[in-house]
């Protein structure tokens, strides 16, 4: 284990194990999901749930993607305190967003049948009842707000265990920064192939879209029947989605 911490660099090692924490705390707004929503999935399969625990992983390294991209910019500058409070921002920053729209979804999909948590943010920044609407929310899902508080603490003191890369420039900088780049060049596109589910040009998702005057679930099984057949030729079956520039399921 001494031998695998010395050979993998530490910038690597910190920035897996941020991701790692990001992800954690998907997987277990995940669980929460499933365990509200519990009757509506009463088919899911444990093949399922790591299939969703694979779209964690790809939402994460989708939203972090600008992240570790000047994370692991090949430039000498992570002893400066300035750059570790902004990546720490960063990092809390994204972590909340994804967490917030998670536990927003545990609540919201029994009443639409969607994950729609753009709707729900729309919702609530647009509208003129924000305050309403949000104290109602908080007053009876208040049990959600102490998950996110809990897992934001958990996410906050984890980041500070993580030992932060340090500059050492012992071999000199032109070669410091020759090895950063490789590193740079090897790490951000295999997160990026990650982000968009893998190197096979397969599907993820099909959007059937209507006429603004017709109800988008009109095309619902036209969409399924797209769906089989991908599925049949990729063996991995796509999200369906359905528009009609309004509404979306």
């Amino acid at each position: 284990m001494r031998q695998f911490s010395q050979i993998v660099p530490n910038v690597i090692k910190s920035l897996f194990l941020q991701l790692l924490i990001v992800a954690g705390g998907l997987i277990v707004t995940r669980v929460i999901f499933y365990v509200y929503n519990s009757l509506l999935f009463s088919s899911v399969t444990l093949t399922d749930f790591f299939f969703g625990i694979w779209l964690d992983i790809i939402t994460v390294c989708l939203f972090f993607f600008p992240y570790y991209t000047l994370y692991l910019l090949p430039i000498p500058i992570h002893g400066y305190k300035w750059h570790k409070k902004i990546f720490e921002v960063g990092f809390h920053t994204i972590n909340s967003f994804l967490l917030i729209s998670n536990l927003i979804d545990v609540a919201y999909y029994p009443y639409t049948m969607k994950r729609s948590t753009r709707d729900v943010f729309s919702h609530l920044f647009l509208d003129n009842d924000l305050s309403s609407l949000s104290g109602s929310f908080l007053w009876d899902f208040w049990w959600l707000l102490l998950t996110f508080i809990i897992l934001s603490i958990s996410a906050y003191f984890l980041y500070k265990r993580i030992e932060k890369p340090k500059e050492i420039l012992s071999d000199g900088k032109q070669s410091w920064i020759k090895k950063r780049t490789v590193i740079f060049f090897a790490i951000v596109p295999a997160l990026f192939l990650i982000a968009r589910g893998g190197i096979r040009p397969k599907p993820i998702g099909i959007i059937e879209a209507k006429k603004t005057t017709i109800d988008p679930k009109v095309g619902q099984q036209q969409a399924k029947l797209y769906a089989d057949c991908l599925e049949k030729k990729y063996n991995q079956r796509p999200i369906i989605f359905l528009s009609n520039g309004f509404k979306h399921f």
